[in-house]
């Protein structure tokens, strides 16, 4: 089965604490275009299938996607398909795979989560974090080619971020 959701919806869960899922993913397909979600444990789930997100912006949110089984795509290929990030955690893999590219991901504590699968973030713009990437490894991900909040060459390496995947 597939599914579209676009037309600028608004998902709001509770507001404290947060819970649940704005959108879950267990099979088929699903385009989440446009949208909004705030107060979310999890804005968008992938248990199984894939899901392609652009145009989104997500706030006040545990985790905007959570990936534990299937494929996520977070952003697209042109800056009118990124995604607006703001809060929380922008993407936390335990399974699957989640391709996050071309976002815009602040004032995330933890940008990034990583317990298993595959995780692979480029040309996001990353700012006002304090640990790049939690659980991180070179076996499980990449996350080259992001800008992270420096044009300075003598700036310190992020927190959480692996030696391989700093570019200054």
């Amino acid at each position: 089965a597939s599914i579209g959701l676009s037309a600028a919806n608004t998902f709001t869960g509770k507001s404290s604490p947060y819970a649940g899922n704005g959108v879950l993913v267990s099979n088929g397909s699903a385009v989440v275009k446009g949208n909004s979600f705030s107060r979310y444990a999890n804005s968008l789930s992938v248990t199984g299938g894939t899901l392609d997100a652009i145009n989104n912006t997500f706030t006040n949110h545990t985790q905007a996607l959570n990936v534990s089984g299937g494929t996520a795509y977070l952003g697209g290929d042109t800056w009118s398909e990124r995604n607006n990030i703001t809060g929380g955690i922008a993407a936390l893999v335990s399974g699957g795979t989640a391709y996050v590219k071309g976002n815009t991901l602040s004032t995330n504590s933890t940008v990034f989560s990583s317990g298993g699968g595959m995780l692979l973030a480029y040309v996001n713009d990353v700012s006002g974090f304090t640990t790049a990437c939690s659980g991180c490894s070179e076996s499980t991900t990449s996350l080259k080619h992001n800008y992270w909040g420096s044009n300075d060459p003598a700036a310190a390496m992020p927190g959480g971020l692996l030696a391989a995947d700093w570019q200054a």
